[in-house]
């Protein structure tokens, strides 16, 4: 490689970020990580994975609704197989929608809309405020209150 064409190279990796014709990553926002999160739990709720639903809560996180408390990761999953089971079909398709947002670099709150559909009974909708921290570099659920 002549040296215009190492100028030209080196020009175009500047621009884009990277690599010539590489496109720049995009950095990740707090928002974005959590928002990731949420996709990756409202994808292992739909596939019928409790398990995976709740690896993100945090080891002493509090979670709040209509029918009591629960706290703790353990007690949040027992709360959820002991509501829902262990079929998919039992548990609905989850969906939500993202109504407000508080973010700084090591919390984030969400306001959202959640809403479950099955075949063949009637859809359950309802609000939530959840809240998560940024722990040893990982962002964890500690507070879920769903109404």
């Amino acid at each position: 490689m002549n040296r215009r064409s190492f100028v030209v190279v080196a020009a175009a990796a500047t621009l884009s970020g990277g690599a010539a014709g590489a496109p720049a990553a995009a950095p990740s926002s707090p928002i974005d990580e959590v928002k990731a999160r949420l996709s990756a739990q409202r994808d292992a709720w739909n596939r019928g994975d409790l398990a995976a639903f709740c690896a993100d809560y945090s080891d002493d996180c509090l979670f709040l609704s209509p029918s009591g408390l629960s706290r703790g990761k353990a007690e949040v999953l027992a709360r959820y197989t002991k509501k829902y089971g262990a079929a998919k079909e039992s548990m609905g398709t989850l969906s939500f929608e993202f109504i407000d947002d508080e973010v700084t670099s090591e919390l984030v709150t969400l306001a959202m809309h959640w809403n479950l559909v099955w075949t063949g009974k009637p859809a359950a909708s309802g609000l939530t405020l959840i809240v998560w921290h940024k722990m040893n570099g990982q962002w964890k659920l500690t507070q879920d209150a769903s109404m």
